[in-house]
């Protein structure tokens, strides 16, 4: 991808998108750090809630189980 995205700037091209997708640059180990963070950060935000949840709802509700299940 890169080799292409050299060839379009060479050219004085812009550079397209692949298959929905912009060439990123890889920082650290992850390749697009915002969406980490924000996965990080949604996956936290579902693990709060899951243990409000757990916290206020009683266990012997009929759906508590469903519901720490998913």
């Amino acid at each position: 991808m890169w080799v292409t995205v050299g060839l379009y700037l060479q050219e004085g091209h812009k550079v397209p998108q692949f298959h929905g997708k912009w060439p990123f640059s890889r920082f650290l180990f992850f390749q697009e750090p915002a969406s980490a963070v924000a996965s990080f950060l949604n996956g936290l935000a579902s693990l709060v809630m899951l243990c409000r949840y757990r916290t206020f709802v009683p266990a012997s509700s009929p759906m508590y189980h469903t519901c720490v299940a998913f």
